[in-house]
């Protein structure tokens, strides 16, 4: 086992004995998104959570968790948005030749899109893949599955996450492990993002990893997760004897705050590499910002309006959806017809834009500031 965790802001030189850079673990508007981001700021700032609850009682509503999880929004960029994103930060930054993962929860159009386009082995066709397991599920990164039958392997993979079968799911990881240059990653392992409690997820983990620890190449170190978390991650992989590896999970337009370092020369090749028990991480500067500060530009990001979005969407309305009792997901824009949307909404994106202001950025970041411990 070959795992190493560097810090660029520590050591920069060490690029130079690399070829290359690899993004892996981010996100398009091709990824539906749900309220995720939306209930961490409401549980990040008490006061922002405490004025939407009002809102939301004095507009009627009586279950605001369960009326906002009808919604759900799509990240800005597109997929060559995103890849030429992730491979300015390696070429203008690391000075390294980029090799770039797109994996969108359970949707392979963005690098599929990108196969027309790119060399193969420089835009692999990856996914996050929802994995249902138990009573709960967790995110599996599927790296580099052969182009010719990708479609149909991930109308497979969506057929196990829906149908929850348990035979199917283990068929599918055995699979997908047993393709040399696939690449299989369990990101943000610790986060107990189905809220089952921490507890349980933790137990449910576990037990996800005795029975498939073959299957799972590398336990992800999470760019938008906290320090605390990824040092969790980091101890468990050492007890298990797993290598580490780096995910940036983009949502907006902040490069990966986490990379890896190869000397491969392509996807396959460094599937290999990791798959061998060789890893090096690079965590990049944005990482040692606020987390809290990074969410909020996120969530602007995703709410302002944007002029250059690749489909026309250029209001918030366009890229918020809501799924609507025929079965049919509309736009928050088609559903109002004209008319202001909700107050609710409303204040909350005025809210984020006030957050997000350049003018009382430095008194948030100041305020927000983590202490002195910047190491995973």
């Amino acid at each position: 086992m070959n795992t190493q965790l560097n810090y660029f802001h520590r050591c920069p030189e060490i690029r130079r004995d690399f070829r290359r850079g690899v993004s892996l673990h981010s996100h398009t508007l091709h990824s539906r998104e749900g309220v995720g981001l939306l209930a961490k700021a409401v549980r990040t700032f008490p006061g922002l959570g405490a004025v939407l609850h009002r809102q939301h009682r004095k507009l009627g509503g009586t279950d605001f968790e369960k009326d906002v999880s009808k919604f759900w929004w799509t990240s800005p960029l597109s997929a060559g948005q995103a890849l030429g994103l992730e491979r300015s930060q390696i070429e203008e930054k690391l000075s390294l030749q980029a090799l770039v993962s797109i994996s969108d929860h359970d949707n392979i159009e963005a690098p599929s899109q990108l196969q027309f386009l790119e060399c193969n082995d420089a835009v692999p066709v990856s996914v996050e893949w929802t994995v249902p397991f138990g009573h709960s599920y967790f995110h599996v990164g599927v790296h580099n599955f052969p182009p010719r039958d990708a479609q149909a392997t991930m109308a497979r993979l969506r057929e196990a996450t829906s149908t929850r079968q348990p035979e199917m799911v283990s068929a599918l990881l055995h699979e997908l492990a047993a393709r040399p240059g696939t690449l299989l990653v369990f990101n943000h392992p610790l986060w107990d993002l189905p809220c089952i409690g921490q507890e349980e997820h933790n137990r449910l983990l576990l037990a996800f990893l005795r029975q498939y620890r073959h299957c799972v190449h590398a336990l992800e170190i999470n760019g938008l997760r906290d320090r605390g978390e990824n040092r969790g991650v980091v101890r468990l992989a050492r007890e298990i004897g797993m290598p580490i590896i780096s995910g940036g999970d983009r949502h907006g337009r902040e490069p990966n705050a986490t990379l890896n370092l190869t000397n491969a020369g392509t996807f396959a090749e460094f599937a290999g590499e990791v798959r061998s028990g060789a890893s090096y991480v690079l965590v990049m500067p944005q990482y040692l910002e606020p987390l809290r500060l990074r969410i909020i530009q996120t969530i602007w990001e995703i709410v302002r309006d944007d002029q250059e979005h690749s489909l026309g969407w250029t209001r918030w309305q366009d890229r918020v959806f809501m799924d609507c009792t025929d079965g049919e997901a509309r736009s928050l824009t088609e559903l109002l017809q004209g008319q202001e949307a909700p107050l609710l909404l409303r204040q909350f994106v005025r809210a984020v834009r006030l957050l997000a202001s350049p003018h009382l950025r430095p008194a948030l970041h100041f305020a927000m500031a983590e202490g002195p411990e910047l190491t995973i």
